[in-house]
């Protein structure tokens, strides 16, 4: 029987081995791209500031936990031009590898002092390594914004060894309501881009259709970042989400999940 190609809500929104060598010009035409805006000077300022540390260290947290178990493997991170992934993995040891779309989105990258030899541009949907050359595989900043997720889900399953981690926008809490906050939020935050809210359903059959099960599936806030950013009283917000943190995995966006390859759950 032929698979339902899993339905997407579209908002608008703001080789053979690891690289040993200088990145390659051949992503120049990548076909996906989503990485250069998350990449930019401009995106990083929305975690600027204490309140931007505290979010990124409750996705720094989240994000090692899921890896605990893989502390032995190597990583791929793609699209990480933000730089919120592949320098915190180096500073806890990890033998990590990033690849982008763009020469531009390695910028960031490199003034936080990840070499160059660790770094590949090259096509997103077409990653320049062999199957399973990685033990696991981090993406975040971009399940949300490109436009052949289940394409993209089968580049990162296929070239992960373990287990992949990715972040997404859930059909969850409030957003569901996302359809009609947006306004509010482009208004607020000025610089929202367009992107995808998806069910936790759907997400799952991508994954299990490349030979992955979710096991690890965690909301990571509570009540909307915006909010948080507008609010600006660390404190506070960090109260708010205490509070609330039984609500987090339920209603909680966005969303860090971990699919592992079936050969290792059995």
């Amino acid at each position: 029987m032929k698979r339902r190609v899993p339905t997407t809500h579209r908002l608008d929104r703001n080789e053979d081995s690891p690289p040993e060598g200088p990145a390659d010009p051949v992503g120049e035409t990548a076909k996906e791209t989503a990485d250069v805006a998350a990449s930019t000077e401009a995106y990083s300022r929305r975690f600027s500031g204490r309140v931007g540390a505290w979010m990124l260290g409750v996705q720094s947290a989240t994000l090692l936990a899921m890896l605990l178990d893989l502390s032995d493997s190597s990583v791929l991170d793609v699209g990480g031009g933000h730089a919120q992934v592949s320098p915190m993995l180096d500073d806890m040891g990890y033998s990590t590898h990033t690849v982008v779309s763009r020469s531009e989105a390695t910028e960031r990258l490199i003034r936080m002092g990840i070499s160059g030899q660790k770094i590949r541009v090259g096509d997103l949907m077409d990653l320049p390594f062999a199957d399973r050359s990685f033990g696991a595989v981090v993406s975040v900043r971009m399940m949300a914004h490109v436009q052949d997720l289940p394409g993209y889900v089968g580049e990162l399953c296929r070239v992960a060894d373990r287990a992949v981690v990715v972040d997404y926008t859930c059909m969850q809490g409030l957003g569901r309501a996302g359809t009609w906050l947006f306004s509010a939020k482009r208004a607020l935050e000025g610089d929202t881009r367009r992107y995808t809210v998806s069910y936790r359903s759907e997400i799952s059959e991508l994954f299990e259709k490349n030979g992955f099960m979710i096991d690890q599936h965690v909301g990571q806030f509570a009540l909307p970042l915006v909010l948080h950013r507008k609010l600006r009283v660390t404190y506070i917000s960090r109260a708010l989400e205490f509070v609330l943190r039984p609500l987090a995995s339920r209603f909680g966006n966005p969303v860090l999940l971990r699919a592992t390859r079936r050969d290792e759950t059995s």
